[in-house]
């Protein structure tokens, strides 16, 4: 009586856990994808904002409701907050409920000057989470309107 595995037996095994081995690769590498694409998604949303407050000298403030961020304009001397007259919509974007969107720091909604910079006079903030926990800081710096992005 043979009590031993065939060659082929093993190789088929030795296939069979490769193949769960490459899905389970694949799929996180496709979640870390996935959670760069809704930064990448969001630092476009901070460019965007500020240049069109460039382009076009209007104040442009970046609104958070629910998982929408949208881009507003609005012309003002000051920028001040909160505007009180006609908003004109410039974008929004949906970002997937796997990413948390954090409030602005000092004060939502995030708003850009005719110049770029912003209205505060120190770097505004905006945090978010991915579904495993890991934050991701965006800071604005008031002059220039620089966004950096600390992961």
């Amino acid at each position: 009586m043979n009590r031993g595995f065939s060659l082929v037996e093993m190789l088929s095994v030795v296939a069979i856990i490769s193949i769960v081995a490459l899905i389970g690769f694949y799929n996180l590498g496709q979640q870390k994808s996935n959670s760069n694409d809704d930064i990448a998604t969001i630092e476009d949303v901070f460019w965007r904002a500020r240049n069109w407050a460039r382009n076009h000298n209007v104040c442009t403030q970046i609104a958070i409701k629910g998982q929408t961020m949208t881009i507003s304009s609005f012309i003002e001397t000051d920028c001040s907050v909160p505007f009180k007259g006609a908003l004109t919509f410039v974008f929004a974007v949906t970002i997937p409920v796997s990413t948390t969107l954090g409030a602005f720091t000092p004060s939502s909604p995030f708003i850009f000057n005719q110049n770029g910079g912003t209205i505060y006079n120190q770097p505004g903030t905006f945090v978010v989470t991915n579904a495993k926990g890991a934050s991701t800081t965006f800071t604005v710096y008031p002059v220039i309107g620089q966004v950096r992005v600390k992961q």
